[in-house]
């Protein structure tokens, strides 16, 4: 193979790269346009941490009922 011919298909090769390269430019804007937000790492542990707050109040709130019907029942229920 000459140089000259090694020199054509060497470029036809980038002149192809440049294509995929702006295609794939095209369809990232198009993924980003999708998807206005994805949330970091950090946004995600923020989450998990509200989202387990609340329930732990929850179940704190119905222990503390549990404990407050058992204590009635013990006062008003006969020995």
């Amino acid at each position: 193979m000459e140089t000259d011919e090694c020199l054509q298909r060497i470029e036809t090769d980038i002149h192809e790269m440049k294509a995929d390269i702006t295609d794939i430019k095209v369809s990232l804007a198009k993924i980003e346009a999708t998807l206005p937000h994805i949330a970091t790492k950090a946004e995600v542990e923020e989450a998990k941490h509200e989202a387990t707050k609340g329930k732990n109040s929850v179940f704190v709130s119905v222990i503390a009922l549990l404990l407050s019907l058992g204590a009635l029942a013990a006062r008003f229920l006969p020995e």
